[in-house]
């Protein structure tokens, strides 16, 4: 009873005073010509869904507009797909005759219904299916961007916008993973014939969102340096992963190539800093400045107990006597 009451408030809001028709009949699923017209819905997971009208039934009515002899979806699209899988034949509805809520209404339902589960795909959806109902640029920056849960900003908006003239395997790519607007934009710096093959590169390794964010602009700025387009850059890519099974393996390799390739200078000052500890026994124990940016190096001690105290010590010793034989300073950076 709350949750109801609290979606009659949502709708109140979105619609002003009108409210929701009491009108509900039964009627068959076959009936409802028009689905997709309103719905914003893009690769629903209806898993917990389907679960819950299995145990308790649908608790709320499809939401339908009649206009003439079409009777057009206005929400539901979820609950219809569910209904269809389990063979149900008709179920509860509420209608609106055509004088009572107009498309432009009708469009401002669909997407509150939906505010707090939508995947960005969704999102970017709601906003181009709001403009073609009429809806003005103004009012769907400043106020269904934050009931999308995103910042009242143009580039946010231009950026959804563009996003929907990606290829479909990215767009699916996108909803599956559930990213960040922040991270499904860096699809946007490649074309739509790169795009194909990299979404397919993508599936077989099955990276992290921030291990992904870390491939697209390394690729980005590799394919810019060498000044050859992705699709070669990929070509060059792919026998270095030939030979590891798993998708792990393959992300290990290229991560490592894609650092040797793209700061060679710092892969080499690791390299040979990891050489050194190595010879000095000093690992963990000793690390190097972030990135190389400074010039102090760190020594981490740590111990329970003198046992542990007088082991370190000693290892320190040895690896002094080490540094004596080495002609240079192992710790200047421009030595490296």
């Amino acid at each position: 009873m709350v949750k109801n009451r609290r979606r009659v408030r949502r709708n109140r809001c979105i619609l002003g005073e009108r409210g929701l028709s009491e009108v509900i009949s039964k009627l068959s699923l076959d009936e409802i010509t028009e689905r997709n017209l309103y719905s914003p819905s893009f690769l629903p997971d209806l898993k917990e869904l389907e679960s819950s009208i299995k145990e308790i039934g649908l608790i709320y009515p499809l939401i339908l507009r009649k206009e003439k002899e079409k009777l057009q979806l206005v929400c539901g699209l979820k609950r219809l797909m569910v209904l269809e899988s389990l063979e149900v034949k008709e179920t509860k509805v509420e209608i609106f005759q055509e004088h009572e809520l107009s498309p432009k209404e009708a469009i401002k339902i669909a997407v509150g219904h939906n505010l707090s589960r939508m995947n960005l795909i969704e999102k970017a959806k709601s906003i181009k299916k709001l403009l073609n109902f009429g809806i003005s640029e103004e009012e769907v920056i400043e106020k269904w961007l934050p009931l999308l849960g995103m910042g009242a900003r143009r580039e946010i908006y231009n950026t959804l916008m563009s996003l929907l003239h990606l290829p479909q395997k990215v767009l699916i790519y996108i909803a599956k993973k559930e990213l960040k607007l922040s991270d499904a934009s860096l699809f946007l710096l490649f074309s739509p014939d790169e795009l194909e093959n990299l979404i397919l590169f993508l599936e077989s390794l099955m990276p992290s969102t921030s291990h992904l964010k870390e491939i697209l602009l390394s690729f980005r700025d590799l394919a810019l340096r060498e000044k050859i387009s992705l699709n070669e850059l990929l070509k060059q890519i792919e026998p270095i992963l030939h030979g590891f099974l798993s998708p792990k393996e393959k992300l290990e390799a290229l991560r490592n190539w894609l650092k040797r390739n793209r700061f060679s200078h710092l892969y080499h000052l690791e390299i040979s800093f990891q050489n050194l500890i190595k010879d000095l026994n000093l690992s963990p124990l000793l690390s190097h400045p972030p990135a190389f940016e400074s010039e102090e190096f760190l020594l981490t001690l740590k111990f329970k107990n003198k046992k542990e105290l007088l082991f370190l010590i000693e290892k320190l010793n040895h690896a002094a006597e080490k540094l004596k034989t080495i002609n240079h300073d192992p710790f200047e950076i421009s030595n490296y």
